[in-house]
């Protein structure tokens, strides 16, 4: 009950214009009026109705998913009004990926993870990983922000700890969309700026994250133009690309720029209980090696290699807060060995591509920043270089895009639950696991503004679009009283149960030298989907049987294609099919593997075909030549 937000006892009554509860609640929280956005109570009970809506929502549109192998059925409506028929029809074992289009929970996660996947696979390795945390308690502008609005009187620099507090305690809705403009601002304006403080950036991935005292932050991967790459370019060229940009020293107390790094990028020498997390002494690594130059280690590939030299990294990383030193030399001489008996030291002693930045012993508890990022974030900040694909795809990756464990824990454990007793019917089964979803949720009231009011949680600088590949893939139904309309009109096909898919899109598209040597791939990477009064705008294309209209993507770069990957030695049949099927341009599943060929591997390896200019290409040839334009 909010009797002072709602005097007249009504929260969202029927109104001649229709507004659906999202916009409602959106509207209510960004009002100006700040009885909604200071109260938590409302804030959460805002999400919860808004949540438990899209599940409803979502329930229903789970149910008309179901697997389509392209064969001919009639059907009639009476055929249609048996439940148990419809059921059989379109039940997929999705489980609780129902559950992906609302934003935090595990799948949604997991489908991040996946699109990220497909970028690095489309678009290479990317060259930075870089994570931006919040300091609503530091940045004055905020705090004089929030007096404002709460018409406290007074210099924000007279404000103690609890009262700053207390001040972003009450105003999560300002905090949340300060953070979120802040980043946006200092992503377009600086980092992608014509300064380029960190290279030129192409390309660009962020997720917000939210830290256990409820505060955003930001992990993010860049893209940089002609960036050196390990294996391709030196060590030296590698290095002095990394030196460019990152710095781990502490500024002479004279910069500017000392403050800042004394106040938010050295760790403490006593630690925390964050860093005993692991069992460890730090798991974030600190104390770290100082080194006369920034080199590269590589995982070892000679197993019998003896570790000769590895005593001194022991000597070095637990030596005594106590012993100070100058000079890197002068440490090295302290425990007699040199700059490169240090480096084979690490290297053998190292299982990964790792960087080690130059540093000085006084400077073995400052976390490496970049000086101009630095200098406009004014918080904390991590730079990192991505040494190779193995880091970035297995931990950087999987840390950034890691779904909330506990949750799909859960969800898992209940979904196998109901397997087990199996006394729960289609429509039941992700109702259940909605209300687990719904009750077992630990979120802060800042994440909670973010998922009420529809603020980005993570973002892409490409779309990504996933194409369905093999004999029998997932597909969306049209409503059931459609359906049924359209058997009771004579339309009695299984496609017509369908709706019209990428797939469908593409083997209807015109003929003519600019469509027919496209594969399906890059028609789905270069062209989207009009809707309603766009159908006709300029550039339109008209696709053929009704299946819709598409244009050309003006707007920033293509999309990248997503789709499932099939091992080459354990799924052969699979692997082949799916690159004749998004690689090779064809009109009808037929042309995909035509008489005398036994196999899609036969097909791949031996066929051939004519293009548009009548000139006789391998498939191989074919498919390789449109794989590469999309790695």
């Amino acid at each position: 009950m909010f009797p002072n937000s709602f005097p007249t006892g009504t929260f969202h009554d029927a109104r001649p214009h229709r507004l659906t509860l999202s916009r409602y609640i959106n509207t209510r929280i960004l009002n100006a009026d700040g009885r909604f956005s200071s109260n938590l109570d409302y804030i959460f009970y805002a999400q919860y109705l808004s949540e438990v809506n899209q599940v409803v929502s979502k329930v229903s549109i789970a149910l008309r998913k179901g697997y389509h192998a392209g064969e001919s059925l009639a059907i009639t409506s009476a055929m249609l009004s048996n439940k148990d028929y419809v059921q059989n029809v379109l039940k997929t074992d999705l489980g609780y990926k129902f559950l992906q289009p609302i934003r935090g929970t595990p799948v949604f996660w997991q489908g991040v993870q996946k699109n990220l996947f497909a970028m690095v696979r489309q678009l290479g390795v990317p060259t930075w990983f870089c994570s931006f945390s919040c300091a609503d308690l530091r940045w004055t502008e905020l705090i004089d922000v929030f007096m404002r609005l709460q018409k406290i009187q007074g210099n924000v620099n007279d404000l103690d700890w609890s009262q700053r507090c207390n001040l972003l305690k009450t105003n999560p809705v300002t905090a949340a969309r300060m953070f979120q403009h802040r980043f946006q601002t200092f992503l377009n304006d600086v980092i992608k700026s014509p300064a380029n403080p960190i290279g030129k950036v192409i390309e660009t991935f962020f997720r917000v994250e939210f830290q256990q005292r409820g505060s955003p932050h930001t992990h993010c991967l860049f893209w940089v133009e002609n960036a050196p790459k390990i294996g391709k370019n030196t060590d030296q060229e590698v290095t002095q690309f990394i030196d460019k940009y990152i710095s781990c020293e502490l500024p002479p107390a004279t910069d500017a720029l000392h403050e800042v790094v004394s106040s938010v990028q050295k760790h403490s020498s006593k630690h925390s209980k964050s860093c005993r997390k692991k069992g460890t002494t730090c798991r974030f690594n600190f104390p770290r090696p100082p080194s006369n130059h920034t080199f590269l280690c590589r995982s070892k590939t000679d197993e019998n290699q003896e570790v000769t030299d590895a005593d001194p990294i022991d000597t070095l990383s637990l030596s005594s807060p106590d012993l100070t030193f100058d000079t890197v030399d002068q440490l090295f001489a302290s425990v007699n060995i040199t700059q490169e008996m240090f480096e084979n030291a690490y290297r053998l002693t190292t299982n990964k591509n790792a960087v080690v930045h130059k540093r000085n012993p006084s400077d073995v508890y400052v976390n490496q920043y970049n000086k101009d990022l630095l200098r406009c974030w004014d918080a904390n900040m991590d730079i990192q270089y991505v040494c190779d694909a193995f880091a970035c795809v297995v931990y950087i990756i999987s840390y950034i895009s890691k779904a909330e464990q506990d949750m799909g824990l859960l969800l898992q454990h209940t979904q196998n639950e109901m397997k087990k007793h199996g006394n729960l019917d289609a429509k039941q089964t992700p109702n259940k696991l909605g209300s687990v979803f719904l009750h077992n949720r630990e979120v802060s009231a800042q994440e909670s503004v973010y998922r009420v009011t529809n603020m980005h949680l993570n973002e892409c600088s490409r779309l990504v679009t996933f194409i369905p590949t093999g004999e029998n893939t997932v597909r969306m139904s049209y409503p059931l009283s459609v359906i049924q309309s359209k058997a009771e009109q004579g339309d009695t096909s299984t496609d017509s149960i369908w709706m019209t898919s990428i797939t469908d899109r593409y083997k209807n598209r015109p003929q003519g030298a600019i469509f027919h040597d496209i594969c399906v791939a890059a028609f789905a990477s270069k062209y989207r989907v009009l809707y309603g009064k766009e159908q006709h705008s300029k550039g339109y294309v008209k696709l053929e049987n009704n299946t819709g209209f598409v244009k050309m993507r003006t707007r920033g770069s293509y999309a990248v294609a997503r789709y499932a990957r099939f091992s080459q030695t354990k799924y052969p049949e699979k692997h082949y099919q799916s690159l004749i099927q998004l690689f090779l341009p064809h009109y009808s599943t037929d042309e995909l593997k035509p008489p005398p060929y036994n196999s899609y591997e036969q097909f791949y390896r031996t066929g051939s075909i004519t293009n548009s200019s009548n000139t006789t290409q391998s498939v191989k040839e074919v498919v390789d030549f449109n794989r590469s334009l999309l790695k």
